[in-house]
């Protein structure tokens, strides 16, 4: 049959956006990039935060195809609401309940923002390392003895 490989090349993307939109993890971490993003517009966390948050999913999990349903918990998140094991909760409600500000649920997110930014840096090209460390060298000092013998360098 011809038709077949046509036909998988079709179904496999297809099943493959069903089976993640149906993950909850994914749906998870869609969300939680909308919190950063609604943290990050209430100056809670830095401007760039999504950003970097993103970057760290893709290390994490791999680069996700986005779907209609993590498009809509995204977006929950950017109003403000959280998703949680199936349940949703505004950020205001989940810090009255633990009785925190809501910067200090924000706050949780940090440590995944800075393993995306890690992970951004890392994925730099080596050239780019290279010009970035030059940049910032310190020109080589030789250090001298009082005899006048040179003892090191720096």
């Amino acid at each position: 049959m011809k038709w077949m490989p046509a036909l998988l090349l079709i179904v496999t993307p297809l099943a493959s956006a069903v089976a993640q939109d149906s993950n909850r993890d994914y749906l998870e971490h869609r969300n939680d990039l909308g919190i950063v993003a609604y943290c990050s517009s209430k100056g809670m966390l830095q401007p760039d935060s999504a950003q970097f948050f993103a970057a760290g999913m893709d290390e994490v999990f791999g680069k996700q195809a986005n779907t209609p349903k993590g498009d809509l918990h995204e977006q929950k998140g950017r109003d403000g609401i959280a998703y949680l094991d199936g349940d949703e909760q505004t950020l205001a409600e989940l810090a009255a309940d633990n009785k925190v500000p809501v910067s200090e649920v924000c706050d949780q997110y940090k440590l995944k923002i800075k393993l995306g930014k890690s992970s951004r840096s890392a994925r730099r090209r080596p050239s780019d390392r290279i010009k970035s460390a030059s940049q910032n060298a310190r020109p080589w000092t030789v250090l001298v003895s009082e005899a006048g013998g040179a003892t090191g360098v720096s």
